[in-house]
């Protein structure tokens, strides 16, 4: 593995807009590379196969500027071209061969954008050449577009009654517009880091296009395709536009839903749901073609040739780390049936083959994401043995990934001339696999790094990271939020385990943390650090440093008292002596801010050094780049003033 040709794919694949060439000074990785190297999310590849169409979010730490533009890369030649800057467009996709469209906030709130192209000139686009199309009342959200069927799927904001929010007139209560009480009578109340609106949902609409010479226009207003049913999708709070598929035809949905239902907020079942909606016609009733599953179904897809929907399925009630099953359903037949893939995996992601013959799967397995095909006739194979691809998406297969591209097609890295190329000359650590024998006497997988600029005739500190979840793993690939190179750019020796309960190691495993959180998990971590220290001991100082994320708690239920005792921290608050570093988000509505003030006030009680990091505005995560910078470097400075 080479994290080194790693970070050079992923800088070099974008490029700013510029004409000279700029050379950053040499430096290990530090928490500033973290928050300004450029990211790509969305892609789109155009319906000609020459042309692949991005959005790349870039960050500016000195004035605290973000911002999210496009960019083209020809696929024949490499060449890179910034399309949009100065406004956060973004989501892009391909009307036909020669015009694009996108959202964008640069009228307000997120609408649709279009623009048609000059190949033969290709540049930043002038104002006067973007038209907006939509101009609603919220926002658009969430897109995919039907080429042949001039279609557009989209989520947005709706009342109960199916009509799209008025973002400037909305009050919770109607009949007295001045308060600003909000009455719920059945849960959720809040998620994720959301109050919700108990009177309104994120659901899909559709919007039938017409054009003439490349301009277009809206046939109709959107259309709510859910009926009036109190559904929504994508589901929150993670739901994109994966949750919803539209055939090539652009007549028939798919769309994953929770269910609305009492138990809801206590409960993991989502279902998928299908509608019929002709062209020029009205959508049909909403079909739920899993309510006999009480589990998670989620990722409909839409075969290309209109007959499948392949979808995951989750069939354990309650249980979100359960196994993703890959499920097809045919649509004429109606009938359900399982691929019978052998394999211990649990695959995160799917999309078919142009030929409707294959489906793509991507999977985490043994400390990387790998990409497999299975051909609906024969049997799985894996496509991607090396690296990691955490993305995916199929014309004639292409992928967004974190070493280099799929091996099943040429590899070519996209994008690294045109403009002004700013080459971060980044040192990195080489990271290490490792086995040992964990809980048990299994054979646990870990990372290993060495720090930066490594001097065999030192000693450093380690810094031994737990993985949160608990049902996580560590895996090669670039995290922007809990991301190992810090820590060796930093100038400490990194150990990083998959513990008993780690996903990309079979089913079996990753139960043997549920109700067992304190046991196998703890037990390998704990062997694991012996065998770094014994493995490594000529150049580790025994200063360690303990990082942990998310690792997880025990859900309060009276049949569960005696497992809650057991691990429950507050039975050991007393034992505390170990100096603590505490973070929390304001918006952490999962482990509410009390949890992170009472850990800090017990260590305070007790005279233990401590601090207290608080972010108002951050859930579960700290997203915001200037926070990110903040929070690493404020762990930085802490383990630094207890080993340096």
């Amino acid at each position: 593995m080479n994290f080194k040709k790693n970070l050079k794919f992923f800088l070099t694949v974008v490029v700013l807009s510029a004409t000279t060439a700029v050379r950053a000074e040499k430096h290990a990785f530090s928490p500033l590379d973290l928050v300004t190297f450029n990211r790509i999310s969305s892609h789109s590849i155009s319906p000609n196969y020459e042309y692949i169409l991005y959005d790349v979010s870039k960050y500016n730490a000195k004035d605290n500027k973000k911002e999210l533009g496009l960019y083209i890369t020809n696929l024949k030649n490499n060449s890179t071209v910034q399309l949009t800057s100065k406004h956060s467009d973004f989501s892009p996709f391909w009307l036909n061969d020669k015009t694009i469209g996108f959202l964008s906030t640069r009228s307000g709130s997120s609408q649709l954008w279009y623009s048609t192209l000059d190949f033969d000139n290709l540049d930043l686009i002038k104002e006067n050449k973007l038209k907006q199309l939509t101009k609603l009342t919220t926002s658009i959200n969430n897109i995919e577009y039907n080429q042949k069927a001039k279609r557009l799927l989209f989520s947005a904001q709706a009342y109960l009654n199916g009509t799209l929010v008025n973002d400037d007139t909305y009050v919770e209560q109607e009949d007295n517009k001045y308060t600003t009480g909000i009455v719920y009578d059945k849960l959720f109340i809040r998620h994720w880091d959301t109050f919700l609106k108990p009177s309104v949902r994120e659901q899909l609409f559709v919007l039938d296009l017409r054009s003439k010479n490349n301009k277009f226009s809206l046939k109709h207003q959107p259309v709510n395709i859910m009926n009036g049913n109190e559904l929504e999708s994508p589901v929150s709070p993670f739901g994109d536009s994966g949750d919803f598929s539209i055939s090539p035809d652009g007549q028939t949905i798919a769309f994953s839903s929770r269910i609305e239902e009492h138990s809801q907020a206590w409960k993991t079942n989502t279902d998928v749901f299908l509608v019929k909606y002709p062209i020029d016609g009205k959508p049909s009733a909403v079909e739920n073609l899993t309510k006999s599953n009480p589990g998670y179904d989620n990722y409909p897809n839409i075969s290309p040739d209109g007959q499948w929907i392949a979808y995951l399925e989750m069939r354990e009630e309650n249980y979100e780390s359960d196994k993703n099953r890959v499920m097809l359903y045919n649509i004429k037949r109606k009938t359900h049936t399982e691929l019978p893939l052998r394999w211990d995996r649990s695959p995160e992601s799917l999309t078919w083959s142009a030929d409707s013959n294959s489906i793509y799967l991507t999977a985490y397995s043994k400390g990387r994401v790998k990409v497999y095909v299975v051909n609906l006739k024969e049997a799985l194979i894996i496509i991607k043995k090396k690296g990691t691809i955490p993305t995916l998406a199929v014309k004639e297969l292409i992928g967004t990934g974190n070493n280099d591209t799929i091996e099943v097609i040429p590899k070519r890295k996209l994008g690294n001339n045109s403009g002004e190329i700013i080459v971060f000359e980044v040192i990195v650590s080489e990271p290490e696999e490792f086995y040992f024998k964990g809980h048990n006497d299994e054979l646990i997988h870990g990372w290993y790094l060495k720090p930066v600029n490594f001097d065999e005739s030192k000693k450093y500190p380690l810094a031994f990271l737990i993985h949160g979840g608990p049902q996580g793993s560590w895996n090669e690939g670039f995290s922007s939020g809990w991301n190992v190179q810090s820590y060796a750019g930093a100038g400490y020796a990194v150990a990083a385990i998959n513990f008993h309960g780690s996903t990309g190691f079979g089913q079996e495993f990753v139960k043997a943390v549920s109700k067992n959180w304190g046991g196998d998990s703890y037990n390998d971590l704990m062997k694991g650090l012996d065998y770094v220290l014994k493995t490594h001991n000529t150049l580790i100082n025994l200063k360690i440093i303990l990082s942990e994320y998310e690792f997880g708690g025990v859900p309060w239920d009276k049949k569960a008292k005696k497992i809650y005792d057991k691990w429950n921290p507050r039975e050991f608050v007393k034992n505390w002596k170990t100096p603590t570093l505490v973070i929390h988000g304001g918006k952490d509505y999962r482990l509410t801010e009390s949890e992170g003030i009472a850990t800090f006030t017990a260590l305070q009680r007790l005279g233990v050094k401590s601090k207290f990091l608080y972010y108002p505005d951050e859930n579960h995560w700290v997203l915001k780049p200037a926070n990110t910078l903040f929070w690493q470097t404020q762990i930085i400075e802490w383990i630094d003033s207890f080993t340096k």
